[in-house]
């Protein structure tokens, strides 16, 4: 997996993106991005291999959205699954590329939790910063809860809130005021 970048490499990435974008850059293909989504196709590789056929699927379309070259192993997973295909040794494109969503998983519930992933992100980030001290513990999970929109209970907001730090290349604390 790629290193966590210390505090001071984040800030040369943080700073590296505001150039690559001031010079006309796409900001998804910025070196801050691009960082990102090789360190996210690193955890595809590992849930792929471990049987998550649908990660092959995100990786692609990581690559695609930030301009990375695709990684071997998502190579030669896209070229063995389309191979069935053209073979006719599958039904559908889910048969060899896993579902999108579990079955049983109602899409709005689905929808609204990505929605306000960050949302919740964001307000625990701005209330820490605004307010140095503060204990990330129940009580700010309940006001982050009320004050997103949609609004979501205290263990809501904190589980949700705890996904949106996995996929974090950093802490907030670490990107600097």
């Amino acid at each position: 997996m790629a290193d966590v970048p210390s505090g001071e490499d984040i800030q040369e990435l943080l700073q590296a993106q505001l150039r690559w974008v001031e010079e006309g850059g796409h900001p998804a293909e910025g070196p801050l991005m691009q960082f990102v989504a090789m360190r996210d196709n690193e955890r595809r590789e590992e849930r792929y291999n471990d049987g998550d056929d649908f990660a092959l699927m995100e990786a692609i379309y990581s690559c695609s959205c930030h301009g990375l070259k695709m990684p071997d192993w998502v190579a030669a997973g896209f070229r063995h699954g389309y191979q069935q295909i053209l073979a006719c040794n599958a039904k559908s494109l889910d048969d060899v590329f896993g579902r999108p969503f579990p079955k049983g998983k109602h899409l709005n519930a689905l929808r609204k939790r990505r929605n306000i992933r960050f949302a919740i992100w964001n307000k625990v980030v701005e209330i820490l910063r605004a307010e140095p001290g503060t204990p990330v513990n129940r009580a700010l999970f309940k006001r982050v809860g009320r004050e997103v929109s949609p609004p979501v209970g205290g263990s809501e907001a904190e589980e949700i809130y705890y996904e949106a730090k996995k996929m974090m290349p950093f802490s907030h604390s670490e990107v600097g005021e």
